[in-house]
């Protein structure tokens, strides 16, 4: 049987704003993905989310942040500052950066 799985993604850094790449600057935050599956918390499903992650939210300089990605079981625990992703944004992406 079939279920989601919700990914809290959590992105920071130690650096300001001013010392990070232009692109990078809005990408520190909570990210919230859901993902298809059986809803287990094993390390597929979570490298699958972080893949996913990296596809949907572009990170030019990878070193300049900490990402940590951990499956959520309690809505309660999803912060309110959240941004919520579409795993379709990865596909539309894709097609833009392949039109470039």
């Amino acid at each position: 049987m079939s279920s989601t799985a919700m990914f809290l993604i959590s992105v920071s850094t130690e650096l300001s704003k001013d010392q990070l790449d232009e692109e990078d600057r809005d990408v520190s935050g909570n990210y919230l993905l859901e993902l298809d599956g059986d809803g287990t918390a094993d390390a597929d499903a979570t490298d699958r989310a972080l893949d996913l992650f990296h596809e949907i939210v572009p990170i030019s300089v990878l070193d300049d942040f900490s990402i940590d990605c951990r499956v959520v079981t309690d809505p309660k625990a999803i912060p309110a500052d959240a941004r919520k992703l579409d795993p379709n944004d990865s596909v539309a992406r894709r097609l833009h950066r392949a039109s470039l």
